[in-house]
């Protein structure tokens, strides 16, 4: 009696192992892109934190917000009054930019770009501004399949 592998026996093992080596491989590579795009979405939404903050910021410090800002447009300005001078958001090549009398700042990273940025005002019925609700959404450059929005609505105290 014969105690070896045939030539069949021997591929079928062969093709047995590659198609189970193929399946993981492939499962690793799916579970990393998953994870690129996890991180992704992480570090849109704490870019959304972070804008959420310097818009709670300004709107609170600032004394009114001007009424020739372009409200319910997409990527309108937004101009706050502050004792200080004015400061505007705007979106200049799909980022978020403030500029005051002295600076002009990107808010967002380069790998990110704004997709809508509009702002409603809210008024008394004496037809003053008394906030704005901001809607932002924030997507990945390199994938606009991966974004997030962000709705708040801030007071402008006086």
């Amino acid at each position: 009696m014969k105690k070896g592998m045939t030539l069949i026996e021997t591929s079928l093992y062969l093709a047995l192992f590659g198609m189970a080596f193929l399946m993981i491989v492939q499962f690793g590579l799916s579970m990393r892109e998953y994870q690129k795009l996890a991180l992704v979405r992480t570090e849109i939404q704490k870019s959304l934190v972070i804008l959420n903050q310097e818009f709670l910021n300004s709107v609170s410090m600032s004394d009114s917000i001007d009424n020739i800002s372009e409200f319910n447009t997409e990527s309108g300005d937004l101009i706050l009054n502050e004792s200080s001078g004015n400061v505007t958001y705007r979106v200049e090549n799909f980022r978020l930019v403030k500029q005051d009398s002295t600076s002009q700042i990107y808010l967002t990273p380069a790998d990110m770009v704004i997709s809508q940025f509009i702002f409603t005002d809210i008024r008394s019925d004496d037809g003053d501004i008394l906030g704005i609700q901001i809607n932002i959404t924030l997507s990945y450059a390199k994938n606009n399949n991966v974004s997030e929005s962000l709705s708040s609505t801030y007071a402008v105290y006086q």
